[in-house]
């Protein structure tokens, strides 16, 4: 891994050997921060428990929140939006920005997604423990906690259940037809050597 800056100014430095030592020591300030945070969000697996739990509805109350599920596109926009923004400081988005840049990212129609129903996905985060509000403000932020499931809830999607779901994987009788996808070729080999695994258990 390396680090390069286009202006070292953005550090309050200059271009000469003078400054050297310190380019290298901001360099590689930023570096290690930056691979603590990859090393935590992708610290995210054997969790599947979690997932189960998260689709689960929440009695708030008199209310009951409904659970979280990786079929609910609206939902999963909305954390692919905010995990964009997520980093160490966990940065904060309000209510109005958050909408826009989900309809804009999504190319969503005027009224398909409404403030109402941004308030109600939010609420819905912040009662299974995924984000906050930020005493005091209009603004809302991950926990520690609801970073790593947002992850794992979106890697799951993209990579796993979404290939699966929309008939990526059709099984072809003939073993000489090629897949057709890098996927397909990977999830076969996976399958192919699982039922070796199982006769191999059962000898």
């Amino acid at each position: 891994m390396e680090l390069v800056s286009n202006n070292v100014k953005d550090f309050g430095l200059r271009k000469t050997l003078r400054y050297w030592d310190s380019l290298r020591s901001h360099c590689q300030e930023v570096t290690e921060r930056w691979t603590q945070l990859q090393a935590q969000h992708l610290n995210v697996h054997g969790q599947l428990d979690l997932v189960a739990r998260l689709a689960k509805p929440v009695i708030q109350g008199h209310t009951k929140v409904a659970g979280i599920k990786l079929e609910h596109t609206r939902v999963m926009h909305l954390l692919e939006v905010l995990l964009q923004k997520a980093n160490g400081n966990l940065r904060t988005w309000t209510m109005a920005k958050l909408h826009h840049a989900i309809v804009d990212q999504f190319s969503l129609k005027p009224g398909t997604y409404t403030l109402f129903q941004l308030r109600y996905d939010l609420r819905k985060l912040r009662v299974h423990g995924l984000v906050e509000r930020i005493p005091h403000t209009y603004y809302y932020r991950f926990n520690t906690n609801g970073l790593k499931q947002a992850i794992l809830l979106v890697q799951l999607r993209r990579r796993i259940y979404g290939p699966l779901a929309f008939g990526l994987l059709h099984h072809r009788p003939n073993h000489k037809h090629s897949p057709h996808s890098v996927f397909e070729r990977a999830y076969f080999k996976v399958e192919h050597a699982v039922d070796d695994l199982i006769d191999l258990l059962a000898a």
